[in-house]
């Protein structure tokens, strides 16, 4: 693809909305896009007017709407690779990333979720959730009042010795403070 431009992302929006399947993009087309809104920033530092920064808004309009649409469709095929293998090409690099990370989140759940039909010993809960979401299990080694964690949620309250599992951030973060343990 050459220099991206303002009408190469309005073209690619309408091929975006008007076709079910991805449309192929080059792998460094995030990149291109960071480099098309750095000279829009430039050029509105430079001299600033209200066409040049309608044009800045509506390019990030554009850009959120074929991200959007792309990651949609991107959940879609992950479902479908996670059950036949399927590669799909026409993706960005940080696209193909999610992809993975999708497909291979959707594969280990329907790994378990096979192996309990056929009637054999499941993964416990808490190990599922270990292994796919990136938590960790604590023991508590002190009380602690409700508190907000980085990520926005709400946790406890938690009594000395009760054992809960966390996402890693916050969980680490009680381990550092030296009121938790990992079990």
């Amino acid at each position: 693809m050459a220099e991206l431009t303002y009408d190469e992302l309005r073209r690619l929006q309408r091929k975006e909305l008007g076709s079910a399947s991805l449309v192929p993009l080059p792998e460094n087309f995030y990149g291109e896009v960071d480099a098309l809104l750095g000279k829009l920033e430039a050029k509105l530092k430079e001299s600033f007017s209200l066409e040049l920064a309608r044009e800045y808004e509506n390019t990030l309009k554009i850009i959120r709407d074929i991200y959007s649409r792309r990651e949609g469709k991107i959940l879609l095929r992950a479902m479908r690779a996670a059950r036949t293998g399927e590669e799909i090409d026409g993706l960005a690099s940080e696209e193909k990333a999610l992809l993975s990370s999708v497909a291979t989140l959707l594969e280990k759940n329907n790994e378990r979720f096979e192996h309990r039909l056929t009637h054999k010993k499941a993964q416990a809960p808490e190990q599922a959730v270990d292994e796919i979401d990136g938590r960790v299990k604590l023991k508590l080694l002190m009380d602690l009042p409700e508190f907000v964690g980085l990520d926005g949620n709400t946790y406890g309250p938690f009594k000395n010795g009760a054992e809960t599992v966390l996402i890693q951030d916050e969980a680490h973060r009680l381990i550092r403070r030296g009121a938790a343990n990992e079990i």
